[in-house]
């Protein structure tokens, strides 16, 4: 992946498209039409350039949605993003994106009382800071255990200064639970891990298996008729498909009965997929996913780092029982290195690449301003994009391939843009109205919950516009783990 691609103008976001797609071996004009860009980076208070950012990662997932309609009819199309509608693809959980999720008319963005500890930056006594993100309730557990403290943020502050960071990164990897150091762009391009971060591409994409080609079904979308299953949660994972069923794809989740998820992430990320239950790690119920994926074009996954190995539910397992199937795995970090079997969220993610200290110093670490969730959105569209390449891939060549995206590389290509100017940020209200957010697009479905108002696609000017097949959401556990018939 390209460390330094600053970008200052439309034509600079251009090349950003192309290194994306060029990652994952296509590239910007293989939409075979215009790919242009409107409003300009400040627009959110941020150093971070989450404007253009999220404009190229839209700009490249729509070229990727055109290219197969181009392979499978002929025909060009035309993309256009402005990126001051794209800030809210970027992080929906703002307080100017409140009206864009909204369940009969209120808010389902912001119950802070569903979620568990979520973001402080705790010192340690050796003058470092920890990225605290222990979510769900068995991360909370292990994380107090850890330290030994209560939950409130005075007695976590009280435990962790008492400890160095690199004693408590360590123990927390033992544990399996969100919390790591926060360091320096510099420090962490220092390490092991990366070095081998920026020796891989942004999605990478392997051939696992030979196979014949498989065409691109027939439909009225690009990817009508293709059938995504999933074993996903939080935010990241669900992306993956949720950018593949606004193009046609049918989606399905496999739930644990016991997995907890908040409504916060599911009336964002879930969108698109229907929900069932059924626990695979049972042996008793391997043979009924295994019945899933052999009809499946595609796998999704997002858990912790070795489980569906464990489970047997592997790329090269997968690959066994149906060839040509596409595997896209999404982790916290790069799939190869010495941390790639970290555990943690995209906030995570950006306090290890060093975004926390360019958005305040080295000595006082800040969380960016305005914008809440960091690359998780993005990250999902990343997989996607793999997915489609590889989608072309198969239909030209046969096989089975793994689409293996991360969220501190993803991370890391945020700040590869070049950061904003921090007087630029304190008066952003005034730098004119490239810079100003406007009404973002939006879609409204009847589903299951009531009227559901949301955030639509900020891509204009496709022939073939993405959008979600009502209804949008579906109550987890409401179908059976089947097919369409």
């Amino acid at each position: 992946m390209i460390k330094h691609q600053p970008v200052e103008n439309h034509d600079d976001l251009r090349k950003v498209v192309d290194n994306i797609l060029r990652d994952a071996g296509m590239g910007i004009g293989d939409s075979g039409g215009n790919v242009t860009f409107a409003g300009k980076d400040p627009v959110r208070k941020t150093v971070i350039k989450v404007g253009g950012a999220t404009a190229a990662v839209l700009a490249a997932n729509a070229v990727a949605d055109a290219a197969i309609w181009k392979e499978r009819t002929g025909e060009s199309q035309d993309v256009h993003v402005d990126l001051r509608k794209a800030w809210v693809e970027q992080s929906p959980w703002q307080v100017d994106a409140a009206p864009y999720t909204l369940i009969n008319g209120t808010c389902k963005t912001f119950n802070i009382n569903v979620v568990g500890i979520m973001n402080p930056l705790l010192p340690t006594r050796d003058g470092r800071f920890m990225c605290i993100c222990p979510i769900y309730p068995s991360q909370e557990r292990k994380f107090l255990n850890l330290l030994n403290c209560g939950p409130s943020e005075d007695q976590m502050r009280a435990a962790t200064i008492r400890r160095d960071a690199a004693e408590i990164e360590a123990a927390a990897e033992v544990a399996q639970i969100p919390v790591h150091m926060v360091r320096t762009a510099e420090e962490f391009a220092a390490t092991e891990q990366g070095k081998k971060q920026w020796e891989m591409p942004l999605i990478h994409i392997e051939k696992i298996a030979d196979g014949d080609p498989v065409p691109l079904p027939d439909g009225d979308r690009p990817l009508s008729g293709l059938k995504v299953l999933n074993m996903v949660h939080a935010v990241a994972g669900p992306c993956v498909q949720r950018a593949l069923t606004a193009q046609g794809a049918e989606a399905l989740n496999i739930n644990m009965p016991d997995w907890v998820e908040y409504e916060n992430f599911f009336f964002q990320a879930d969108v698109g997929m229907k929900q069932a239950y059924l626990d695979a790690r049972k042996p008793g119920n391997r043979e009924k996913v295994y019945d899933l994926i052999k009809d499946a074009d595609v796998f999704v996954e997002n858990l912790k780092p070795g489980v569906v190995d464990r489970e047997g539910y592997s790329a090269q397992a997968f690959a066994e029982k149906n060839p040509g199937i596409i595997y896209c795995s999404v982790k916290m970090m790069a799939h190869e290195g010495p941390w790639s079997h970290w555990a943690g969220f995209d906030v995570n993610a950006a306090g290890v690449v060093g975004w926390y200290t360019a958005e305040g110093t080295p000595d006082q670490p800040l969380l960016p301003q305005q914008v809440n969730v960091v690359c998780d959105i993005l990250t999902g569209y990343m997989g996607a994009i793999g997915v489609k390449a590889a989608l072309l891939r198969r239909a030209k060549e046969g096989g089975s391939y793994k689409v293996s995206v991360s969220l501190s590389q993803v991370a890391s290509y945020m700040m590869s843009l070049g950061l904003n100017n921090k007087d630029d940020l304190a008066n952003l209200e005034n730098l004119g109205p490239d810079h100003q957010i406007v009404k973002v697009n939006t879609q409204t479905g009847m589903t299951p919950f009531g009227e559901f108002v949301r955030a639509g696609s900020q891509v204009d000017g496709m022939k073939t516009p993405q959008f979600w097949d009502d209804p949008m959401l579906h109550v987890p556990g409401s179908e059976l783990p089947e097919w369409d018939k």
